[in-house]
Parts: C-alpha cells; structure tokens; sequence
C-alpha cells in the first residue's frame, strides 16, 4: 500500500511538473510572439512604401494584427497569421521558418523604384521632421541594401522585404477589396479599443516602442537590448487592471529612453494639470519647500518635508521617479518632485513639515493653480530685470522679451556686470548673444538625421545651428549666466554658445543634458507624447546628451538662505565679485 502511495505521488509530481512547464513554455511564447510582431510591423509600416499600405490606418493595425496573433500557439501558426495580416494590404515579403532566397523581387531597369527617406520622423507635431518617398535613383547611394533580412530569434523566424518598391497602379478592384480590409481593420481595432483588450494595452507599446528605436537620436546611447525591454514591458502590461494602472505602466516603459523632453499623459486623464501653491527642491538628499505662491501660506518657506500624503517623502519621490524621464540623475530629481505636485482640479496634497521653529506640523494644500499659471508664477517669483548696484544689473531671461532688452541696451553697456537668468526656460530673446558675439557663429551643432532602413545605427545626419551675426552695438560688460538642473533644451543652447564663444561664465549647477526639437505623437486620441527628435551637441562637437553643461562657477541652494526667502545664487555671486566693483 506504502508503495502504492508512493507510486502515486510520483506520478501526480511528474503530472505537476509536466503542466506547469508547458504553462511557462506557452506563456513565454505569448510575449515573444508580440515582440516578433512588433519587429515586423515596425519594419514595413515604417520602410516599405507599398502604394495600398499608404491607405492603411497603421496605429489601428497595430491592434488588428496583434489581435489576430493572440491565440498563435507556436511559430507555424505564427508565420501563417503574419503572412495573412500583411497579405491583405500588399505588403511584399517572405516570412518562414527556413533561410530562403528570395526568387520574386528583382526588378527591370526600366520600372521606376520608391523607399522611404525619414528626416526625423514626421508625425505632422514639428515641421522640421519628415518622412517622404522618395524615388529611387541609380545614382543615390544612400540605399545599399535594398533587401532587409530580420531573424527573429523569439519565435524562429526569417523574415525578409525589400525597401524599393514599383510604383504600382492599383486596379478599381483591388481599390475596392482594400476598402473592405480597411474597413475590417478600423472595426476590430474600435472593438478591441472599446473593451480595453490586450491588444490595445500591447499596441502602444509597440508603436512607441518602434518610433525610439528607429527615430530616437540617441538610441545608441542607451544601449538597450531592444526586444528585451519591450519584453519585459509586455509582461507588465498584460496584467494590468483599470486605465489608471496602465497609465502608469507605460509612463515608465517611456521613461527609461532617458529623454527629459518626455511627457506622456492620456487626454481623458483628469487628474493632473493643477498645483498646490508650492515649489520643491530636493537638497542633500533631502525635501524643502523651495517657494510658496500664497500670501496665506505662513512660516513653511525652507520647510524640510517629511512625508507626502503619508509617506515617507524619499520613498514617495522614489516611487514618483519610475515614471519620469530625463538624461541626468539631478534633472530626473527636478521633474520628479513636479510631478508630485501635479494632480487633479481641487484635489487636496498633505505635506508633514518641520517649519522654521523645528515643530513637525501636517499642512494641508489644494491643488487650484492651473499648470500655465504655475509656471508662470515660478518664473515671476523673480523680477524681470533690475539694478542690484550701480555696478550689477540682472536680467532674467525667462520673462524679459528682445525689445525690453534693446530698450535696455544703454543701461545694460554702462554696467560693470551682468547677471543672467536661465534658471528656467527662456523667451525668445536669442538674439542678446548678438550684443556679446565678437565674430560670426558658424557652427553647426543641430542635427536631423536621415533615415532609410530599419535598426540603422545613427549617424547620417544633417547639422544646422544659429549662425548668429555680431551686432553693430556691442555690450563689453562681464555676463555671469545662472543655471540649474532645470536648465534644458533652449537653454542649453544658450549656453552652448556661451561657452564655445567665451561670451560670458556660466555659474550654479550642471545644465539637464537634454536639447533638440521636440516631437510628438497620438495614440489612438486617448494617449500622447512628446519626446526629443533632433540630435545636438556641443559647439565643439562633445556630447551634451546625458552630459549636461558643467558650470565655472559651482552654486547650489542653502537651506538658512531658503528660510529667509533670499536668491543664494545672487547672494553668492555678488559675494564672489565683491559687489562687482
């Protein structure tokens, strides 16, 4: 009977065993199909200018193929369902799961050939991007390699297409059949978007997913095992429950491409947008009330912050920080502690302080500041300009518009030294340079890169810059230009040719690394975002990319200075000039 028992168990084990490995096989097929599918997709959508794929919704087929990929248990149902998907629009391919020649793509000398060019990505967001077709010409030698082979080793899977294409004229009736499949298309994916399905929560991922790692221009920097990382975000995804969940999911899967021109928010997202009337600031590790915007609001300027809505504040700015992007640690701590304070119209935000007389109190504000406001309300916290001595004037450049600063021109050339403002985003006021160039600026620092095949590593761009001309009037005075953390994209411009051109010192903190036109993206009207689309660099062709700008002079932030509502970074420049006299 013992034996029996015995037997038995043995059995049950093995039977166990058995089951629960095919479960782990087939859920591990289940992600990397989706992975397979997103290289393929990609890849055509993106370099292959079939005339019928021109018509095709592409963020709805995303969701239609994926849908159609959902019950494919191996790599021969996989391979049958994508040559069915891509079938139905025209797509000219080969997909197996054998190394095969292709037999059927050659072309005659006489047909005229299109690729794709990609100038960035055009989205229709920044006009500066594009991408075009363009028709092929023997003597381009921009295309190489017309023939683009992919082994997709997650499923097994050769899959090949050529990028030129015949510029075919489509028959009434396969205008009308692909009428039909669009259509067919459209209806699924509306269906899928609907329920919220699997497909769906997948299919952004995959489309954004795509955009980085053929268009971002610092993919190579990032140094990603591409499929890895949507693998695992995949695996996420899946599970996720409810739209606010999801949300944040994919606010972190965006967030770790390193980019602090990130954003990505759902329009139907309500609960974000408004502020308390505070700032805070991360120092030595720890949480202060940098600013207060309400007169009503007493004795918590300098506050060190002990908890935020109940936790402790450094596991909370932690838990904030998955989901925000930037390409340095210290401006990753900046956007953090904004997106903190962001939430929805009239929502309460608890803060636990020890206030100026070390008491630990709990105050409780509202969010009912609107984000424009805010922003404004941060960068008016300081003058727009103003005399500090009879030597020292201070512009802030984040308020100050070109025609104040012409009007000033005077003033300005009389003073011994300037204090420049790029704490925060600048108005257009570039112009100013010119008053301090010595010589013409002929440096190309900005560039959009061109794009034929898929996975091209970067590096053929074209670079542009300001070209800034010297201005008849010169200003001789000494220009200290202040910087934090904060300080990206137009900023660093500025100081980019602040140093390359020696046109003034540049004091406070390392810039945020993080410069290039923006660029954006909708997702099926319900999620978007924005992300970096140009590559740029220092003047003197070093990286600016996750770099920064580092500073002559270093400042950081005091608490006793905080406490008093005092500007150390004015404070202790006018002790290091000694009053600029």
């Amino acid at each position: 009977m013992k034996r029996s028992c015995k037997k038995f168990s043995l059995i049950a084990l093995i039977t166990s065993v058995y089951f629960f490995s095919c479960q782990n096989v087939k859920a591990q097929f289940e992600t990397k199909k989706y992975v397979a599918f997103a290289n393929i997709y990609n890849s055509i959508r993106y370099f292959q200018p079939t005339e019928s794929s021109k018509i095709i919704d592409w963020d709805n087929f995303a969701v239609y193929g994926l849908n159609s990929i959902r019950n494919c248990k191996n790599s021969i149902e996989f391979i049958d369902s994508i040559r069915n998907i891509f079938s139905s629009i025209n797509s000219i391919f080969i997909c197996s799961s054998k190394n095969e020649s292709p037999k059927n793509f050659h072309f005659q000398n006489s047909q005229s050939l299109y690729y794709y060019e990609h100038n960035g990505l055009g989205t229709g967001c920044n006009l500066g991007y594009s991408s075009k077709i363009k028709e092929f010409l023997p003597q381009d030698s921009i295309v190489r390699d017309t023939m683009i082979s992919l082994f997709l080793s997650e499923c097994n899977v050769y899959f090949k297409f050529p990028i030129l294409v015949v510029n075919q004229q489509i028959s009434l009736q396969d205008s009308l059949n692909l009428l039909n499949v669009k259509n067919k298309i459209n209806k699924i994916a509306s269906s899928e978007l609907k329920e919220f399905s699997e497909s769906f929560r997948i299919s952004n991922a995959v489309i954004i997913w795509g955009i980085f790692k053929n268009f971002y221009p610092y993919r190579n920097e990032l140094n990603y095992d591409w499929d890895k990382e949507l693998s695992s975000f995949i695996d996420k995804v899946i599970k996720t429950k409810g739209k606010d969940e999801y949300l944040i999911e994919l606010k972190k899967f965006i967030a770790k491409y390193n980019d602090g021109h990130i954003v990505l928010n759902s329009y139907s997202d309500t609960l974000r947008g408004y502020y308390p009337p505070v700032e805070l600031k991360l120092i030595n590790n720890n949480i202060y009330i940098s600013k207060t915007l309400n007169n009503n609001i007493k004795n918590i300027q300098g506050a060190k912050v002990l908890k935020i809505n109940g936790m402790e504040a450094d596991k909370y700015l932690s838990l904030f920080k998955e989901q925000v992007s930037a390409s340095t640690i210290e401006n990753r701590n900046y956007r953090t502690l904004k997106r903190i304070l962001d939430g929805g119209r009239k929502t309460e935000f608890f803060l636990n302080i020890e206030n100026q007389e070390r008491k630990k109190i709990e105050i409780k504000l509202t969010r009912d500041i609107p984000a424009k406001e805010y922003e404004k309300k941060i960068i008016q916290y300081y003058p727009k300009y103003r005399a500090i001595n009879d030597s020292v004037y201070y512009l802030n450049l984040s308020q100050v518009t070109m025609a104040e600063i012409d009007s000033l021109y005077v003033t300005l050339s009389n003073k011994k030294v300037i204090i420049c403002d790029l704490r925060y985003y600048p108005t257009n006021n570039k112009n100013f340079l010119k008053y301090l160039l010595k010589c013409r600026d002929t440096i190309s620092w900005i560039g959009i890169e061109r794009i034929i095949y898929p996975n091209q590593k970067s590096g053929d761009y074209t670079y542009n810059g300001w070209y800034l001309e010297p201005s008849d009037k010169h200003i001789s005075s000494r220009c200290i230009f202040l910087t934090t953390s904060n300080s990206i994209s137009f900023s660093e411009s500025y100081l980019s040719l602040i140093k390359y051109y020696n046109l003034g010192m540049i004091a406070g903190e390392k810039s945020g690394g993080t410069n290039g036109d923006y660029n954006c993206y909708n997702l099926f009207n319900q999620y978007y975002f924005y992300f970096t689309g140009a590559r740029v660099l220092q003047l003197d062709g070093s990286p600016l990319y996750g770099s920064g700008i580092i500073p002559d002079i270093n400042i950081f932030d005091d608490i006793d200075e905080l406490k008093q509502d005092k500007d150390y970074y004015i404070d202790q420049l006018i002790k290091f000039m000694g009053n600029g006299k």
